[in-house]
This record gives C-alpha cells, structure tokens and sequence, in this order.
C-alpha cells in the first residue's frame, strides 16, 4: 500500500473517529434540550463547533489527498467517486460504509433536535402572547350612535 493511500485511510480513520464524537455529543444535546439545561447546551455546542472545525480540516486535507487517486484515474479530487477509490483500494468500503452510518444517525439526531428546539421556542412564543396580549373585551353595551365611549365592562381581566 502506498504512502498517499496510507495517508488517505487515516483521514478517513480520524473522521470518523469526529464524527462518532459529534454523533456523542448530539445524544447529550438531546437529552440537555429535553431537561432544559442551558448551561449544559452551551457547552455541548461549543465541543460541537471544535469538532467540525477538526472536520473541516481534515475534508481539506483529504481532498488533497484524493489526487493521488485522481491521478491513476484521470479525474480530478472533485470529480472521484467512492466506487472509483474502492477500484484503486478496496479496503476503503468498511471505512465508507462506517462514515455513512455515522453521518446518517448524526442526521437523525440533529432532526430529533431541531424538533426539540421548535416546540421549545413555539413554548416561548405561546407564553409571550399569553403574557402581552392586548386585553380582550368580553361584553359591552352597543350603543346606537357611534362615537360613544362609555363601554361598560362586566368581566375585565388584567394581566
């Protein structure tokens, strides 16, 4: 095996080892969001943030890499499909097929908590209105003419 795919399973191999890590942390978000623990949220999205620049870093990195393979295909980094890779080095398929189930249960959870996130801010947004909504008039007496002020209320509610 030569040095550059060496190189390139490594990359792959540091990924995934980020991505089993954000997948970790989206768990804990989810359970941080569903006991309402800012301070905890916080923090997990901080790590979170580390993380992907970890990844962002090493994505650079692997497209440089992936020229090599680009070379012996006559494609360019952008262009190589995992199927032309895996033609090059088929001990890759186990690492792809691992990144893939990360990334799809990563997927997963950030839906879970995108939900969380919604129905705590329709919560906030609920109990703002509650909280500022103009008073109501239950009942007043009409008035046949239409500059009359004098409403009389039975039922009045302050907040």
């Amino acid at each position: 095996m030569s040095e550059e795919i060496k190189n390139f399973i490594n990359n792959l191999k540091e990924q995934l080892n980020l991505y089993k890590e954000l997948r970790e942390l989206e768990r804990q978000k989810k359970d941080a969001l569903i006991l309402n623990n800012l301070k905890e949220i916080e923090l997990i999205t901080s790590a979170e943030e580390q993380a992907l620049h970890k990844v962002s870093s090493l994505e650079e990195e692997r497209l440089k890499d992936a020229e090599f393979f680009g070379t012996k295909l006559g494609k360019t980094a952008e262009k190589i499909t995992v199927s032309d890779m895996m033609e090059i080095e088929p001990s890759l398929k186990d690492i792809y097929n691992e990144l893939e189930n990360e990334i799809a249960e990563i997927s997963n959870l950030n839906k879970i908590n995108t939900k969380l996130l919604e129905n705590a801010v329709n919560i906030v947004k609920v109990t703002m209105n509650a909280l500022t909504a103009e008073k109501k008039i239950t009942y007043k007496r009409t008035s046949n003419t239409e500059d009359s002020q004098n409403n009389v209320f039975f039922i009045n509610k302050n907040v």
